[in-house]
This record gives structure tokens, sequence and C-alpha cells, in this order.
């Protein structure tokens, strides 16, 4: 019934694009072209957040949205918000794992270290217990964890999350290892062995997860003491495994059979973490359009990460890593968006637009403001995310991606009927993209979001496209050649900047606000984990 209400409510495909005509004429392939040229050149280093191009960055950004007629949106009526960060460094000489007594295992080359968010040094010696995945999930009655005792010991578990009985969205939340953990923490686990799967090392592979290890764990200047976690590889894992007679293969096959059990390993661990701290300071930036109507109180909240990675190790001779695609499409859709509505002659609620650091950190500067609003969080009605979008090939088809969870499906398929788009499945789903960005945050807080994101079909109704994916993901993503050499289609980014745009002015007219779907998973998880 509240579906069918919210479609009902929804414009018609040939309403919105006709109420939409400014908007869409506004919308220039050409600004989207020079927007991402000036935030991915060498000059800004990579927009790492706190570093100097991410404050050239930010300028910037704030200066075109004053350019657009917006008004300052982050602290003390300025345009940014600073966000307090803090880096700790593991020290490779000084930090150490090891099993049952056993030689000292190298972070970087055997294993993954992690860091504690309070402290600097760790040294935990505790008996080990295998916890499958280490979920406990009991608005799916489930719970890894059952029948053991974990007070006191370092958990193992598997990274990621089961098939069943998880759906995409449940297996993209319980993948989140801050979720994981603070099950077990309150249980009285004093840390964690992650042990990666086949699965997880082909979306990152050990060794580029190993360099971004050596830059260091972020975490937020507010963070509370968090895990020892280290991660280990499948030979690692099966090491392991084999105090109790069984290997990463035999749990994984009994995952997929649905009996994972949890077991004591009858085996101890010393982990010892040692690391370097320094502190970041960043900045989100905030800027606010207006509603045309007098004494509107609700936003929409349309956001894009502004950093990426920075200059790290080189790859081929380049140790810059521009973040084109990678964040800098994103920003300049944004750009782009909030000119088309600001040439809207009406809008019943005013927009939110954000453009957060340290997404690339792990989601730091939209979660930062969700503690820190900037205007209460109850008058923020839906979050649009633009995160990694795609403008190699010319938008056929739309994924979701987070607005199936809620009545927000309505306006993404009145928004796909208007720009004429098709609707498919997610084809990437064990990529758990839902929790990878900064919608995440907001969903987290009970405001309904999406990160929408460009299908593999083309104009033969194939998927041809997913191809390209696939190459770019392998060669380019979180590398150097994420860069301007690109072949990238500007006249594609701009149609998929028309078609979210149509999404938001969708939302922003609409009569009701969106609401999450009485029986979605994501409802029955904020019930359990707030």
């Amino acid at each position: 019934m509240l579906a069918l209400l919210a479609l009902l409510l929804a414009a018609s495909p040939a309403e919105l694009r006709r109420s939409a005509a400014p908007g869409l004429a506004a919308i220039r392939p050409e600004a989207i072209a020079a927007h991402v040229r000036f935030l991915a050149d060498d000059l800004l280093e990579g927009r790492r957040s706190g570093e100097r191009g991410h404050g050239i960055a930010e300028r910037y950004v704030a200066a075109q949205l004053e350019a657009l007629g917006l008004r300052p949106g982050g602290d003390r009526q300025g345009w940014l918000q600073e966000v307090r960060l803090r880096e700790l460094r593991a020290d490779p000489a000084r930090s150490s794992l090891s099993i049952d007594g056993g030689p000292a295992l190298r972070p970087f080359e055997d294993y993954l270290p992690g860091a504690d968010a309070t402290r600097t040094e760790v040294d935990i010696e505790a008996p080990l217990v295998f916890v499958g995945y280490g979920i406990q999930a009991p608005e799916l009655g489930y719970d890894d964890t059952a029948g053991v005792d974990v007070a006191g010991k370092v958990a193992v578990w598997l990274q990621g999350a089961p098939g069943e009985p998880f759906p995409t969205l449940a297996k993209a939340v319980y993948t989140d290892s801050a979720v994981k953990w603070a099950a077990l923490a309150r249980r009285g686990a004093l840390g964690v062995i992650s042990l990666l799967t086949p699965e997880r090392l082909q979306i990152q592979p050990f060794d580029r997860a190993a360099r971004g290890a050596r830059r260091g764990t972020v975490v937020s200047a507010e963070a509370s003491s968090m895990p020892a976690v280290v991660g280990v590889p499948p030979q690692l894992a099966d090491a392991l495994l084999g105090k109790a007679k069984t290997s990463l293969a035999d749990q994984l096959e009994r995952a997929r059979q649905g009996k994972l059990r949890a077991f004591d390993l009858e085996a101890r661990a010393r982990v010892r973490l040692v690391s370097t701290a320094r502190e970041i300071v960043s900045h989100n930036v905030l800027g606010l359009l207006a509603a045309t109507e007098p004494g509107a109180e609700e936003f929409v909240a349309i956001s894009a990460h502004l950093d990426h990675l920075g200059v790290g190790d080189a790859v081929g001779g380049d140790s810059i890593y521009n973040g084109a695609v990678d964040n800098a499409t994103g920003i300049a859709e944004m750009l782009e968006i909030a000119r088309a509505l600001a040439a809207q002659p009406h809008r019943k609620r005013a927009v939110l637009f954000l453009a957060v650091t340290g997404e690339e950190l792990g989601l730091h500067g939209s979660a930062h403001f969700t503690r820190h609003p900037t205007v209460p969080l109850r008058s923020i009605v839906a979050n649009l995310n633009l995160d990694q979008l795609s403008p190699m090939w010319m938008p056929h088809d739309v994924v979701l991606r987070g607005a199936e969870q809620s009545t927000l499906e309505s306006h993404v398929r009145a928004a796909a009927a208007a720009a004429g788009l098709t609707v498919s499945p997610d084809p990437v789903p064990e990529q758990t993209f839902f929790v990878r960005s900064d919608q995440y945050n907001f969903a987290r807080n009970g405001i309904p979001a999406a990160c929408l994101w460009q299908g593999f079909r083309d104009e033969r109704g194939g998927t041809a496209n997913e191809a390209t994916f696939r190459r770019w993901r392998a060669t380019r993503y979180h590398q150097p050649s994420d860069d301007l050499e690109q072949p990238l289609d500007w006249a594609a980014a701009a149609a998929w900047a028309r078609f979210e745009f149509l999404v938001a002015l969708s939302v922003v007219e609409a009569e009701s606000r969106p609401a999450w779907k009485a029986d979605d998973f994501f409802t029955k998880f904020l019930a359990t984990h707030r």
C-alpha cells in the first residue's frame, strides 16, 4: 500500500519531463568536462583529505556553489564544515602476529595490520575462537556466534557475509566490519583476525590492500576504542583453521550449505600493533539552495565525495592518484545538478549539497555530518549520493542500489521513464556498493538513501559495457591511471546528470516525503541496531 501510494504521488514521467525543462537545458557536457579537468589535474595532487590539493578542491567547489547563488551551509554560516581525523600507521618493525608462540609474521607481507583508534600500542595474547562470518542478525534469525563464548578471546571471522538467508542489501550491510565488531565487542571479544576470502580478494587483491594499509588506518578524532583487527590471506587462514583440522575451503563450503558453526580453535594468538599517530584536519563543503515556497522546512540532500587517494606508490612512473572517475565526475555532476535545480522556477523543498571529505578513508565526512548536522537530520527527507559514475558509455539503464528499499524507488522509476532508461537489477551485487559510499551513513540514520548507478545495457539491449567496467576496475580503479588520459564521454556524463536531476526534482516536488518500505530489511535492521 505504501509503495502504491508513493507511485501515485510521484509525478508521471511526462509531467516530470515537462516541468523539468529549464533544469534539463541548464546541464552542459562541457561544464562537466571542465570541472573534472580541474579537479583531476596533477595540480591537486590526488585530493587526499587534509592535504593541500583537497584544500584547493574545497575552495573550488565553494566558489562554484556561490556563483550559482546558493547560500553557505557549513559551520558558522560558512561554506566549510571542519572534520578532524586521526591517521594511525603501523610500525612494521614493532608490530607482529604470532600463533601459539610460533615465528612472528611480517606486517604488509604476511598479513594486514590494523590499529586502535585511541591507543598507539596494543598487545593482546588470547585464545582464538572461530565465529563464521561473525554476524549477529536478529532481524534475520541468524547468529554466527551461537554456542560459543567470545569474551576475552580473539574472534576469527570470514570476511564478507554469506548468501542465504541474506538478501543483497543485508549481505552488503553485514559485510561492514564495524557492524560485526560492535556486536562482538558487546560480548567481550578483544580483537579480530579476518580471513580474507577468494571472493573478497577478487574485489581487492592482497597487494593492493597492503599498499592501502601501509598508508595507515584513518579514524574520526571522536572515535572510541576499536579492536585490534588484522587481515590474513587464504594460506594463513588454512594454517589457523588447520588447528581444528579444517580449512578455509571447508568452511566456505559449509557456509554455502548453511552449516557454519562456531568453535574454539584450541590455539592462541599474540597480536602486537604499534603505530604512529597524525592528526588530520579536512572539510566538507556545504551549500543550500532555498525552496521557493515560504516556510518550507524540508531538505533533499545531494552528496558526492571530493577526496581521493593523494600521492602514493608509483605505478608506471606515476605517483599521483588523480581520481578522475572516482570521484571528480560525481562532484562535477553534483555542480551541474545544482545549476539545474537553481534554474527551476519552483522548488517545494530546499536542497542541501554536500561535497564530503574522507570517503576513501572510511566514509568519515558523511559520518561527521550525520553526527553534527548543520540542518536538523529529521528535516532531510532523502539522500541521493553520486559516486564513481561511468562516463565511458551512454546510459541505457539504471541500477537502483538502495532506492528499492524505500519509496524513493517510485521517483527513480518515474525519472528513468522520463529519461528513456530501463531499470535493471544490480549486475555486481558481490561488490556491496551500498555500504561503500556516503549514502550508507544517511541510511544508518534513518534517511532513505540511494547511490544510483549506470547499468551495463548497450544500445542493442545487450550488456557489452560489462567488459568495459571490469577492465576499468582491474586497471584504473584506485590507480594513478584513473586520470585525464583515459577516454571519457562527456555527453554520456551529461545524460546521466540529467537523469539524476530528474530524480532529485521528483523528490523535491513530491507531496509526501520518501519512507522506508515496511517489510524491507533496512527497516528491520534500524529497529535492532540503534
